[in-house]
């Protein structure tokens, strides 16, 4: 009779290991749930840039280190490696803006962060050409807030998460302008900021640049 009951318990435990998880769908195991996150994109939005005396053809920089951070730690990374994923963007202030997707994990995020790097700048200042090189390695660290913060969430239907930043190239030139009162080289009858030539205004461009995002 033991030896009747042993065997009985040997064979529903057999089965048992070979029967699906009670409500798991097949093809579902415990590592893959919630591995899926809502995406986040962040769009970098360039009004016109309106100034007189300004005609601005080239506005080109790298923002670097894109993340989104919350007031409050997020739950903590779903089960599974991390995502490769890329936080900089190609960001042109001229023709078309810039955007790229993240895949934080689960929690309510409310601030974008990024660093300006490798400004460039072309254009004419009442009347005469002007190009700027700013921030060549690595510039401001700008630090948005939302009025409200979103929910990244996990599962299928997790959806999509959209911050929209603004950003203001007019008041870069805003007067007082940083060009104002600059001479042309002799040689090539162009104006020039960076490091080394004009470094008061391409500092005083390099601040303002980092001060015109704003989180909408």
């Amino acid at each position: 009779m033991r030896t009747s009951t042993r065997l009985s318990l040997v064979s529903l435990l057999g089965l048992s290991g070979a029967l699906p998880a009670c409500g798991s769908p097949a093809g579902t195991t415990i590592a893959d749930a919630g591995t899926q996150t809502t995406p986040v994109t962040i769009t970098f939005a360039p009004n016109a840039p309106t100034v007189a005396n300004l005609t601005l053809m080239t506005a080109t920089m790298t923002l670097s280190h894109v993340h989104v951070l919350g007031d409050t730690p997020p739950s903590g990374p779903p089960p599974g490696p991390k995502p490769m994923e890329m936080d900089s963007v190609t960001f042109d202030a001229i023709v078309a803006g810039g955007s790229l997707t993240l895949t934080p994990p689960p929690g309510l995020y409310s601030r974008v962060q990024f660093t300006v790097e490798n400004v460039m700048l072309a254009g004419t200042w009442d009347g005469t050409p002007f190009t700027a090189h700013l921030a060549t390695f690595q510039g401001p660290r700008v630090d948005l807030r939302a009025a409200t913060a979103v929910e990244v969430v996990s599962g299928a239907d997790a959806g999509v998460v959209a911050f929209t930043v603004a950003v203001d190239p007019a008041s870069w030139f805003a007067a007082p302008s940083p060009l104002d009162g600059l001479m042309p080289d002799m040689t090539t009858n162009t104006i020039s900021c960076d490091d080394m030539t004009n470094a008061a205004a391409a500092m005083t461009l390099t601040t303002r640049i980092g001060q015109s995002f704003s989180l909408r």
